[in-house]
């Protein structure tokens, strides 16, 4: 049986980014090797070299001096006369050139005039520290041709790590093809940004931030580490960043105690810095961090206990020590002047949106299996007339719509069948009298999943719950995350599977990134800014209220793993996004 690692797709992978180090390899190796353009480098004296010098001055001097007549005054480095002085320069020019392969003339005619300014102050050991040999190498290590260099290792290092860590992919079968976009886009960003962080650090030597001199075939090193490494090499750049572009004093105070400085915020400040942080970097961590689940804002896991610490939490599917095997999850985010602490905490699956064809209290669209829960019965005020409607989730009241990648409905405009049943379709099947509302509007983008269908009476959708009447909000504050504040919701099909209704949970995060997948052909989506909850739904939920124990409306339930966490989308967002009141 032929092993999986070669199946076509990962035979076409191979077979184009394989040319394309072939092709830069040929490219690199022609371009070193021919006349027109000999590599060089600048080298220092090493302390064996500079102590070898040292010897070979005081052998010459010191053989001098034993052929003195008596009374003559010593001889000594200072003193030496002009005669011993050519001696010694034409024996440390003949030490160094057997060392060393001198670029050109112009780089012998530099050492012979460094001789010559040393012998006559004497020959201290402090003109041997700083002296700069230009010679022959087979890297471009000078001039301009030092940003050629640059540029072939980054993409060197680049292309590796590909290899290394898609192969690894390959192997467990987790390879995803339809990410190659983003291994393209390495071959771009990763050159440039090596170049940027070459000139910060030339830029901060006079400044005596940073220091050059002893690099050397180190370049290439950093280039190499720099591609391999492309996700780090952005972070370098923004560290960079502050130290060419510094705020002043009282931010370099506050950068070497950031991490203090944030513990001293507020919870509710730590919780809005940490959202502006997601909002900021969400799609970048994404992108390099592909197996992200959700990115939010919770408390910090230490030892297996959560504690008070409040941090930017990354959920993942499986928590290993080279997460997303390139770019591992620093342990602090630099962000407005704070180091804010992340943490990262291991969740099996993707949460997925939580209506299915099941039985129950539930509703649907007319000739639609695919069903949801009843929300709230909402208003809405046109014309100075208040008209009501019926409230679930966009993936419920307008799946037709989704599934023809139809993302709004706007004034009941839409191609498909517009009829609302309750009970849904799959409960009682062409029964007319179940028709209560027809679609008026709905939202479904990376903030909001919700619609709402216009009653056709009132009188057909109860406002109460159990005797809870949804009227009031409650804002969810961080001191709820974890504490004694519990919520409740009523869904549909739990209700059916006979679950104990409310099902009751505790707020785990007030604010959460998911990653949630839909049905086809949609996928998966990031839905942003959800309230994170101990699982209290089950699949046909999607749209259930979700109420406080005083009966205060949080918001509707969205999603939910099989076994960890449910998601609530804010009732906020929903009134403000549809211009709806309770």
């Amino acid at each position: 049986m032929r092993f999986s690692l070669f199946k076509n797709q990962n035979r076409n992978w191979y077979y184009k980014y394989g040319s394309i180090f072939i092709f830069l390899v040929i490219i690199y190796i022609i371009a070193h090797t021919a006349t027109l353009r000999t590599g060089e480098e600048i080298v220092n004296f090493t302390d064996q070299e500079k102590a070898n010098i040292e010897t070979l001055i005081d052998n010459v001097i010191f053989t001098n001096s034993t052929t003195l007549a008596a009374g003559a005054q010593q001889v000594n480095k200072r003193n030496a006369p002009d005669k011993l002085k050519n001696t010694i320069i034409n024996d440390l020019e003949k030490f160094i050139r057997s060392r060393y392969d001198l670029a050109d003339s112009e780089s012998l005619q530099d050492l012979k005039l460094f001789l010559v300014q040393y012998a006559n102050a004497g020959f201290p050991p402090s003109f041997l520290i700083d002296y700069k040999l230009r010679v022959h190498s087979f890297f471009w290590l000078t001039e301009d041709a030092v940003f050629l260099e640059i540029i072939f290792w980054s993409l060197f290092g680049v292309l590796c790590s590909l290899f290394y860590y898609i192969s690894e992919a390959m192997a467990k079968g987790e390879f995803k093809p339809n990410q190659e976009y983003i291994h393209a886009a390495k071959l771009f960003y990763a050159p440039v940004t090596s170049l940027v962080i070459y000139f910060s650090l030339n830029a901060l030597i006079s400044s005596g931030e940073a220091n050059l001199n002893n690099l050397k075939h180190g370049l290439v090193i950093l280039s190499y580490i720099l591609g391999f490494f492309s996700g780090r090499t952005i972070e370098l750049l923004s560290r960079l960043k502050d130290l060419i572009l510094p705020i002043g004093k009282q931010n370099e105070d506050q950068a070497a105690g950031s991490a203090l400085d944030f513990q001293k915020l507020g919870e509710e400040e730590q919780h809005e810095l940490i959202l502006r942080a997601i909002d900021a970097n969400d799609t970048k961590w994404r992108t390099t961090l592909p197996k992200i689940l959700s990115i939010g804002s919770g408390k910090k896991y230490i030892d297996g206990k959560k504690t008070s610490l409040n941090a930017i939490t990354f959920e993942v599917n499986e928590k290993t020590e080279n997460l997303d095997s390139q770019d591992k999850i620093p342990e602090f985010v630099p962000f407005e002047g704070y180091a804010i602490p992340t943490d990262v905490q291991e969740r099996t699956e993707l949460v997925k949106t939580q209506s299915r064809k099941a039985p129950g209290s539930s509703v649907s669209r007319k000739g639609v299996d695919a069903c949801g829960t009843v929300g709230l019965r909402v208003f809405q005020t046109n014309n100075s007339i208040q008209e009501s409607y019926l409230l679930s989730c966009y993936h419920v009241l307008c799946h037709p719509e989704l599934k023809q990648k139809v993302f709004e409905v706007k004034d009941s405009v839409t191609k498909e069948e517009p009829r609302v049943v309750c009970p849904a379709e799959k409960d009682a099947r062409n029964e007319n009298r179940n028709i209560i509302a027809t679609i008026k509007a709905g939202k479904f983008n990376q903030f909001i999943d919700a619609a709402i269908a216009k009653l056709s009476d009132e009188s057909l959708l109860s406002p109460d719950i159990e005797g809870i009447i949804g009227t009031k909000i409650y804002d969810l504050k961080k001191g709820d995350e974890d504490s004694s504040f519990r919520v409740k919701t009523f869904g549909a099909a739990s209700r059916f599977a006979n679950i104990k209704q409310p099902r009751i949970g505790k707020i785990l995060k007030i604010s959460d990134n998911p990653t949630i997948k839909y049905t086809s052909p949609i996928g998966n989506r990031v839905v942003k800014q959800l309230i994170q909850v101990e699982k209290i739904s089950v699949e046909g939920d999607s749209g259930g209220p979700v109420f406080t124990m005083d009966g205060e409306v949080i918001g509707l339930i969205i999603a939910g793993d099989s076994t960890h966490v449910s998601y609530v989308l804010p009732i906020r967002t929903i009134l403000n996004g549809l211009s709806i009141q309770l």
